[in-house]
């Protein structure tokens, strides 16, 4: 455990880090730092020194991390066939090395600033940046047991997962052995011996295994809890190289700033292991950004004249002329009326007290951005009257703030001529100081002048970092998903309330995030997703205060996976995904889906009820016709189902809002 005090002093800190920043911006290897981490080491703030470490460091992951002793988590990316050596020199600088991947060729480990300025100096470094911080996609007697055949096909088949090991992958299983002693979890579940290194924290894999034990109770769970996508990809290696050799690994967590116009390091990476382990079964959680994401073309409209300069509007030196019209046309959304003048701007709804991120992407080369899109977040969507008030967050550059939009700090510059960094790629997060009223904060984003023209395709996501409901007018759910959860190796699950399944009124949850992936590099391509719609909005038993319902994707993606491992014991020489196909075209099955996959729900909703008529009988020795689930072992979650009863009689009732989740 860490403890909350750092050991050096708040001054001490202060004064090396202004040091430092002056010496990153004169030192040549300087520009192996990241933005995210110059503008960490530039200032006190974004660290928070002698505040208590966060209880869901994944909450923050667009702000550093750091621990007791003043180290900065950081994630080197190196030069292939040297992570074995510059982690001895690591360990010399005193850094604790957290996670070390060669199909990424990267490392987290913890460093103090002094030691992450010798760190770029060590031969075969490429570059060092904060990581990718995990969002888990929050948002069990699980009632889809029933709705998608489960509990009917243990019945007849007797099959219920044994012999299959089904790892997950989510953000903690912090009270595990009080789900183990109520009965909501097997006493043998697997944990990652690095999940303590990696300090995971909160229910979220409780929730998500409870729902696998409660369909498949025979199956082996294991559970893993990286904080950054480094170590997602480790948890993917020990799964395999443990004796626990999962054959489904199912997550529920998004990598914010990840590449979205390709697939980047860490989607390869998990590609590369997918290839490498062809009978394992990946399935992800496709996301809950339907409401928050926009994707769309440069439609530029010219910034008026205003008095924060003789045209456009000045920023910290630089001065814009074009901002990205958001609403063309004023009848394409309700929020998109005539701005007239004001600017089309992106509108952003924020729940009150919530913290959210955003992250602008655009279609350049990945590691080679051409051209540069500055972005601001404001109070105001009024250029007239507004002009000349500051944004409450910026990004420009180089020059990289994590939090805030204060002027360049010595050493560093804003200027459009710097380029927009390592990646085309801008990010930060902002609070809403009320903790009583919701608020409405909107986003610009300017064309960077004096450089080459960048790409023309835009992709924004906004989240909310404590998985509360955002909403972005306009907003284009198709496209929504990204990361691991793009990937044609992985098993992408979009989300239904489990309530309106086999209705008249089944439709996909609005924030479930759609397909198609559109792709420009290597080559433009267009994937379809997600893979299939489970469900969500399920009974949950709350183990360490986990929110129930258990609603959004990361609830849908269980199921899937535990209806896998069940169709794995019956038929052992089949592959479950085409099986799962064929039992997605019966009922129930929301709209005119027959053999198609569709970007809404994929091939649909599969019904486990209808296996031995569709995909034939088992195979699988001790199959039966009829028998009881727990006949092949495991035990099947027994004291859920007085809760079970209470809580649906609740959910008839009460029909609780879903959080923002994955």
């Amino acid at each position: 455990m860490r403890p909350n005090r750092p050991t050096l002093s708040t001054a001490l800190i202060f004064a090396t880090l202004v040091i430092l920043s002056r010496a990153f911006a004169t030192t040549p290897n300087g520009a192996l730092l990241g933005p995210r981490l110059r503008a960490v080491l530039a200032t006190s703030l974004p660290l928070q020194l002698g505040a208590a470490i966060p209880a869901h460091p994944h909450a923050r992951p667009l702000v550093a991390e750091r621990d007791a002793q003043g180290r900065v988590e950081v994630q080197l990316h190196v030069k292939p066939g040297t992570r074995t050596t510059i982690a001895t020199e690591l360990r010399a600088l005193s850094g604790r090395i957290v996670a070390s991947v060669g199909a990424m060729h990267a490392i987290d480990v913890w460093l103090n600033p002094q030691a992450i300025l010798r760190a770029s100096h060590i031969e075969g470094v490429r570059s060092i940046d904060l990581p990718h911080y995990a969002l888990p996609a929050t948002q069990v007697i699980s009632q889809g047991d029933k709705v998608l055949g489960a509990a009917q096909f243990r019945q007849e088949t007797g099959m219920t997962g044994h012999g299959i090991s089904v790892g997950v992958i989510s953000d903690g299983a912090t009270d595990l052995q009080e789900a183990i002693s109520s009965g909501n979890l097997p006493s043998n579940v697997w944990v990652d011996p690095n999940d303590s290194k990696f300090g995971s924290s909160g229910e979220e894999g409780i929730a998500m295994m409870s729902i696998v034990y409660a369909l498949a109770p025979g199956a082996q769970l294991g559970f893993c809890g990286p904080q950054t996508d480094v170590q997602f990809v480790q948890c993917l290696d020990d799964f395999e190289s443990s004796n626990f050799h999962a054959n489904i690994i199912v997550d529920d967590l998004g990598f914010p700033g990840v590449d979205m116009f390709g697939n980047g390091s860490f989607a390869t990476a998990v590609a590369s292991f997918a290839s490498q382990n062809p009978n394992v079964h990946l399935v992800t959680a496709a996301g809950n950004d339907a409401q928050a994401y926009w994707q769309g073309t440069w439609d530029p409209k010219t910034i008026p004249t205003n008095k924060t300069g003789a045209s456009g509007y000045t920023l910290n030196g630089n001065t814009y002329t074009d901002e990205e019209d958001f609403c063309p046309n004023s009848t394409s959304s309700p929020a998109c009326s005539d701005y007239g003048g004001k600017g089309g701007s992106l509108v952003i709804t924020v729940q009150p007290g919530d913290q959210i991120g955003y992250i602008v992407e655009w279609d350049d080369p990945w590691t080679a951005p051409v051209g540069d899109y500055d972005v601001g977040l404001y109070t105001s969507q009024d250029w007239s009257t507004n002009a000349g008030t500051a944004p409450v967050t910026c990004n420009q550059g180089q020059y990289d703030p994590t939090t805030g939009c204060p002027s360049p700090p010595s050493g560093t510059s804003a200027a459009c001529s710097n380029g927009p960094g390592p990646n085309p790629v801008q990010g930060n997060v902002w609070q809403n100081p009320s903790s009583t009223n919701g608020a409405t904060v909107y986003l610009r984003v300017f064309l960077c002048n004096g450089l080459p023209a960048p790409g023309t395709k835009l992709k924004v996501l906004v989240f909310s970092t404590k998985s509360n409901e955002v909403l972005t007018s306009p907003d284009t759910p198709s496209g929504s998903i990204y990361g691991q959860s793009a990937l044609p190796q992985e098993t992408t699950v979009g989300a239904m309330d489990w309530q309106l399944v086999g209705t008249s009124s089944a439709t996909i949850e609005p924030y479930s995030s759609q397909g198609p992936v559109e792709f420009e590099f290597p080559s433009a391509e267009e994937i379809t997703k997600p893979d299939f719609t489970g469900v969500d909005c399920v009974s949950d038993a709350g183990i360490g205060g986990f929110p129930n319902p258990f609603c959004g994707t990361s609830a849908a993606a269980p199921h899937i996976a535990a209806l896998l491992a069940l169709l794995m014991q019956y038929q052992p020489n089949a592959n479950p995904i085409t099986s799962l196909e064929k039992l997605s075209t019966q009922q129930p099955n929301p709209g005119p889906l027959t053999d198609n996959q569709s970007d809404i729900y994929g091939y649909g909703i599969p019904n486990l009820a209808n296996a031995p008529s569709v995909i034939g009988p088992g195979t699988a020795s001790g199959t039966t016709s009829s028998g009881s689930g727990s006949s092949s072992g495991g035990g099947g979650g027994g004291g859920l189902d007085f809760v079970a009863l209470e809580l649906l009689l609740l959910m008839v009732l009460v029909r609780v809002s879903a959080k923002r989740v994955k």
